[in-house]
């Protein structure tokens, strides 16, 4: 995923907190996924996808996603 390869999304702790980016990956999925609802994870009276905050390894992490058929998916991410 991009995100790892670009500098501007800060990932370089969560990566080291997490041991790889495969593994830094998979939990901020998680994470969104476990707090995704269209109430916070849309613009106001859209659906147009909105960044939000997670918590992985404690490290915040905003995220943006959708969700298909039940299934979340991780659009991008980022640690301001």
């Amino acid at each position: 995923m991009h995100v790892f390869d670009n500098a501007g999304h800060n990932f370089d702790p969560l990566i080291k907190a997490c041991g790889s980016p495969g593994k830094a990956l998979q939990a901020v999925t998680e994470q969104a996924a476990k707090n995704f609802s269209p109430a916070v994870s849309t613009l106001p009276g859209t659906s147009i996808p909105a960044a939000y905050p997670v918590m992985v390894n404690g490290i915040e992490v905003f995220v943006k996603g959708v969700q298909v058929n039940g299934v979340f998916k991780l659009g991008t991410a980022y640690i301001p």
